[in-house]
């Protein structure tokens, strides 16, 4: 049977490789997964909209958040849907296409299980 202070120093490596290393690589997978669903969901006219998703991470308190973000200027126009303005009256409204939200599903649905089993067995062998 082990000490104590033996298994304290095996939950320390874990905790250290978990914070410094294993989480903030499987969550830019994640992102850069939920990207590549993302741009296949992006209308394409020029290849404008498509080549502007990026994914980032930021980390705050102890947890990572997985950004999913668009700086093309129309972006959220056409993701959430925008008013049809002509001669300065309202004539119509276009419906969104909401990208963003069907590639988060997509990935939610289909990949996101697998990714955060892979994620728990790298931590478990970092705990051996």
């Amino acid at each position: 049977m082990r000490r104590l202070e033996d298994l304290d120093a095996v939950f320390e490596r874990g905790i250290n490789a978990w914070e410094n290393g294993i989480v903030r690589r499987h969550a830019n997978r994640m992102g850069l997964k939920v990207v590549k669903l993302v741009k296949k969901k992006t209308p394409w006219k020029t290849g404008n909209l498509r080549r502007h998703w990026r994914a980032r991470l930021e980390r705050e308190n102890g947890k990572i958040t997985i950004w999913i973000e668009n700086d093309a200027e129309y972006a959220a126009a056409v993701n959430n849907g925008h008013r049809v303005v002509r001669a300065r009256r309202t004539v119509g409204f276009r419906q969104g296409k909401y990208m963003l939200e069907q590639g988060i599903q997509i990935y939610k649905e289909e990949q996101m299980k697998e990714d955060v089993e892979a994620m728990l067995e790298e931590l478990r062998g970092a705990l051996r």
